[in-house]
């Protein structure tokens, strides 16, 4: 393929664009980039390019002509003037702007020139990657730190001045995390956020004084609207605040006192991880100093740290589950080999080394793969895999997002943006493009398996491969009689019955109608099905339970792999199916839980409470906070899997009947906690907060009745629930959308039971029954704790008071 002609499908594409900027510019305008196309030199070229492979650059050109004049006539599109260069830019733009209006409309703009030039830089090669990332990074600080500067000033002026109790003035810091804290954002990039300020205290010189938490929340709310918000401009940054401690459900800002409690009493390993990367990006440059010394010893221990590994292992496997569940498998970022599995593989030794070696203390993953090296760490060959499939992924990704200015790490389907990837990337076709991205994932992977998962191979011994080839003719079939022999010589109970599964399946209408890949997968499983089910007691009964699961995923290929690729999983799936036909119902029902079979020391081990709620908090953080449906889609497949563990725990005898219901109690108290979390947070954004007594915050309790209360819950068991709320009657909420406190305690009940009954593709979370409340199902569905209190003393009957004896778990949620 010539570099310097487009392929025919982007030439299209070239004179699509022109055409537009055509209808849409001035007779000037178009005379000036006729001039420009004539000159036919590298411009020129780079235009065309450009504007064929990027239908963002191409757009936001036409709608705004004088940009790319602008760019041009100015060198910037050939100049690398880093951050002080488009600090010095913007405050040149933003020195006349008095107004908010004004700041939203010039930051937006700057934002869309900048990221024109970003985008025009990289896909003509005048920028590599570190470039790329840096002027990203700089970008988004730069916008940071103007919209922090404007912003406080209007708080100070609506609010006061905020201080401690020293009469000291407090300021906001912002730490940026991810590849904005690692100097490697990318183009179309979210921001993660944590906001904090130094110590609690009120605001003076104000028309009225507040404390400094509620100061700083508003300026928080605000920063993130001037950011955030999306208007005829576009915006200027998504902002992702899901990392500050306790995640959604904790206070949008907190002081370096509460972040340090968090930290050192919470903390979790995946916090630790986000942390490595943890930079100030904006705010008091002083005081970010100090909440970066209290946050390092979390980060880092004074010893190597070898159980980094592990944790590292086990936050793989939920993004996998995750990648397998949503058909994410050509996700560059987070499928086998991606972008993730390098950065997995080098903060695992920034975890292990940087509380001994302060150099390996460093948030750019790139430099401390030269560190990895001059350590000796990894073999040459191994960083030169990293370092070429690292950069080799990262341009893709700009390549992606630069396209549409769309947050994408999937590969497209479309024929024409397979071109523009090839094309942009140097390949002469997208097959050829597809086997250098596969090479790179290839390598990445094996090198992330040899540095995280390091799990030993297992052959087969020579009994069990006899019983491999003897399974095998089984399974292609000979004659009746011929079958029954081997299945009579393999340890078949009851051979026939055993032959009379196999021919039903083979005949059934999910194998019969199977397409050709997913039958290959099949056959390809079942020989080892067959002789390792042989070796099992009760193997003929067990392989009719294990049959049922077969036909329940043999339209989904992917489970077929999952049990032939893993060994283990496919043993361990017999043993349970062998040892429970409720298990096989389940797993028939619920394929998906066969992702954890995969790893039998997690199966077979309960975590505690508090790992419970850290898995279930780290999943729903992976999930869109505004997307109620998925966020239910994950408190349902959290609980599936956690009961298969317990179910997997009764069955091989490690936990007694009444351990069971005790786990399966305190499983149900985490969900219930996070689903009332999430509903809280979704009536909030519709309603605001509601006002409590004087200043005490309002709360809301929930109590478990019944078997829930007295830790008795069976593995079908409903929800004996009832609600109260303590807050003022006679308030509203504080939102734009305000209705009283009862009003909203009763909706958010009713987004409670929605949220824990309403069936979705993975079935219903707990079925709920909520008559146990005062007056019944006459009764309010929500109370106050004064109607509550009154109810029970005066007309409650004995058989009420006798039931909330058993309320043995009631709390505050």
């Amino acid at each position: 393929m010539n570099k310097k002609t487009l392929p025919t499908l982007l030439d299209k594409q070239w004179q699509l664009r022109l055409h537009h900027f055509k209808h849409v510019a001035t007779t000037k305008q178009l005379q000036w980039l006729m001039s420009v196309l004539t000159g036919k030199n590298k411009l020129s070229w780079q235009l065309k390019k450009v504007w064929s492979c990027s239908e963002f650059a191409a757009m936001s050109c036409s709608k705004k002509p004088d940009t790319l004049k602008q760019l041009i006539d100015s060198g910037d599109l050939y100049v690398v003037y880093g951050q002080d260069g488009m600090e010095y830019r913007l405050s040149k733009i933003l020195s006349s702007t008095e107004t908010e209006d004004d700041l939203f409309k010039i930051l937006r703009q700057f934002r869309n020139r900048e990221i024109i030039r970003i985008i025009w830089r990289d896909f003509s090669k005048e920028a590599d990657l570190k470039e790329t990332t840096a002027d990203m990074t700089s970008l988004a600080e730069v916008c940071l730190k103007v919209a922090l500067k404007f912003s406080h000033n209007i708080a100070c002026q609506t609010w006061g001045t905020p201080t401690n109790s020293r009469g000291e003035l407090q300021e906001m810091v912002i730490l940026g995390m991810g590849k904005l804290g690692g100097w490697e954002l990318n183009i179309s990039s979210d921001v993660d956020l944590i906001f904090a300020y130094p110590e609690d205290g009120k605001t003076q010189g104000g028309p009225c004084s507040i404390s400094n938490q509620e100061f700083f929340v508003r300026l928080s709310q605000k920063l993130i609207q001037v950011l955030d918000t999306k208007n005829d401009d576009g915006f200027v940054f998504r902002v992702d605040m899901r990392l500050r401690p306790y995640g959604q459900s904790g206070d949008l800002i907190s002081n370096f006192d509460a972040i340090e409690k968090y930290y050192q009493t919470q903390g979790r390993d995946w916090e630790r991880y986000a942390m490595v990367k943890a930079r100030v990006v904006a705010g008091n440059s002083e005081s970010g100093a100090k909440l970066m010394a209290i946050l390092r010893p979390f980060v880092y221990r004074k010893y190597t740290d070898f159980s980094t590994l592990e944790s590292l292992r086990n936050m793989k496997v939920l993004i996998n589950q995750e990648v397998k569940r949503k058909g994410m498998a050509n996700n560059i970022k987070l499928g086998a080999g991606g972008i993730r599995e390098v950065e997995f593989i080098v903060q695992a030794f920034q975890i292990m080394h940087g509380g001994r070696d302060t150099r390996f203390q460093s948030q750019s993953l790139r430099n401390t793969i030269v560190l990895i090296e001059s350590e000796k760490l990894l073999p040459t060959l191994e960083i030169d895999t990293l370092n070429k499939g690292y950069v080799f992924l990262r341009n893709v990704e700009h390549i992606l997002q630069g396209m549409g200015d769309l947050q994408t790490h999937m590969m497209p389907d479309k024929a024409l943006d397979q071109l523009k990837i090839a094309y942009l990337m140097g390949f002469d076709s997208w097959r050829e493009f597809s086997c250098g991205l596969e090479k790179h994932r290839s390598a990445i992977g094996l090198l992330f398996k040899s540095v995280i998962v390091n799990e030993p191979t297992h052959d087969k011994s020579d009994d069990e491969k006899q019983y491999f080839t003897q399974a095998q003719d089984i399974w292609q079939s000979g004659s009746d009689e011929d079958m029954v022999e081997k299945l009579n010589s393999i340890g078949y109970v009851n051979p026939q019955e055993a032959l009379s599964l196999i021919r039903g399946l083979q005949q059934s209408r999910s194998v019969l109608f199977m397409a050709a890949e997913t039958r290959i997968r099949l056959d390809a499983l079942m020989p080892d099905l067959i002789a390792v089910c042989a070796s099992l007691e009760s193997n003929t009964i067990t392989l009719a339970r294990i049959f049922q699961l077969i036909e329940s995923i043999a339209r989904r290929s992917p489970y077929l792999s999952l049990l032939k690729e893993n060994p283990k999983a496919l043993k361990v799936a017999l043993q349970l199916c062998s040892a429970s036909p409720w298990i096989t119902e389940e797993l028939s029902r619920n394929p998906a839980m066969l992702d954890e079979l995969l790893d039998h020391r997690l199966l077979y081990s309960l975590p505690s409470k508090d790992k419970l709620t850290d898995e279930l908090r780290q999943r729903l953080l992976r999930t869109p906070s505004d997307d109620l449906g998925a966020q239910m889609e994950s408190l349902r497949y959290f609980k599936l899997s956690h009961t298969l563990r317990v179910a997997a725990c009764e069955v091989i005898g490690a936990m007694s009947l009444v351990k069971v219901s005790d786990y399966l109690t305190l499983l149900a108290e985490v969900i219930l906690t996070h689903a009332v979390d999430i509903a809280w947070t979704h009536m909030v954004d519709l309603y605001g907060h509601p006002l409590g007594h004087a200043n005490k915050k309002p709360e809301f309790l929930v109590i478990g009745y019944g078997k829930f209360g007295s830790a008795e819950l069976g593995y079908n068991s409903d929800l004996d629930l009832v609600f109260i709320y303590d807050a003022s009657e006679n308030k509203s909420t504080d939102g734009h959308q305000s209705i009283d406190n009862s009003t909203f305690f009763a909706r958010l009940g009713q987004k409670i039971i929605h949220i824990l009954t309403t069936r979705t593709a993975s079935g219903v979370l707990y079925d709920v029954d909520v008559r146990l409340r005062p007056s019944g199902n006459s009764g309010m569905l929500v109370s106050s704790l004064a109607a509550f209190e009154k109810y029970q003393i005066n007309d409650a009957w004995t058989w009420e008071h006798q039931a909330l004896v058993r309320a043995e778990t009631c709390r505050w949620v």
